[in-house]
């Protein structure tokens, strides 16, 4: 996005679980984030049960403020025991400051159909 990237501030914090992938951290509560910068929030996500896992295109729901950068997903299908890495750019400028809240979405195929990982972010971005 052309801005220097920072350390994510704040903390991951809770669980989420859905066909054998589970996130330790899947809530990222980033606090006041400065303007005129990156973050990149990440979760790990693996793969913790018995059969072979596709992940789909993560997607973001905006709740509040502004729309995330693209995301990265290390690997779209996880065997047993398999973990890879989610992570997207986050930077704000004048105008789009303030709170944001939004939701991460990871479409989840496996052994017991098609689900959704949900992951949160939220912060408040301003100098």
């Amino acid at each position: 996005m052309g801005v220097p990237v920072v350390e994510t501030p704040g903390y991951a914090s809770g669980a989420a679980k859905v066909e054998g992938i589970a996130v330790q951290g899947a809530d990222w509560a980033l606090g006041q984030v400065p303007l005129d910068v990156a973050v990149r929030p990440f979760w790990t996500l693996t793969n913790t049960g018995g059969t072979k896992v596709t992940l789909g295109e993560p997607k973001a729901e905006v709740r509040e403020g502004c729309c995330p950068g693209p995301f990265e997903l290390g690997s779209h299908t996880l065997a047993p025991g398999e973990s890879t890495v989610l992570t997207f750019e986050l930077s704000m400028h004048e105008g789009m400051d303030g709170w944001h809240d939004m939701g991460v979405y990871v479409p989840v195929s496996g052994s017991a159909g098609d689900q959704l990982l949900e992951l949160n972010v939220t912060g408040d971005f301003r100098n």
